[in-house]
């Protein structure tokens, strides 16, 4: 997908890293795979503006995601995702 400058996709990647994990992120995609799957391939981008979080399943318009580094790549999680990564100690603060 290329998205153009000013996207909150650009912005994302121009970021620097909030949290990391050792878990790919087909494995944390999978650790979820139960949850509701309303907006789509979860942990990604569906649009230059929007992304999908990673346990909910919930589109995100506009806001700026966290970003979650996995041992295959980074991958954009809302503030939810975060507290509960976290809470069962799936990612740390980077």
């Amino acid at each position: 997908m290329n998205c153009k400058e000013g996207t909150v996709q650009q912005e994302w990647k121009m970021k620097p890293i909030d949290f990391e994990s050792k878990f790919s992120a087909a494995e944390l995609r999978k650790l979820y795979d139960d949850g509701p799957k309303i907006g789509g391939h979860r942990g990604a981008w569906s649009d230059c503006n929007i992304y999908v979080s990673l346990i909910g399943g919930i589109k995100g318009h506009g806001g700026m995601p966290y970003k979650l580094k996995t041992s295959t790549g980074s991958i954009p999680i809302s503030r939810a995702d975060a507290e509960e990564l976290l809470r069962t100690r799936k990612i740390r603060k980077r």
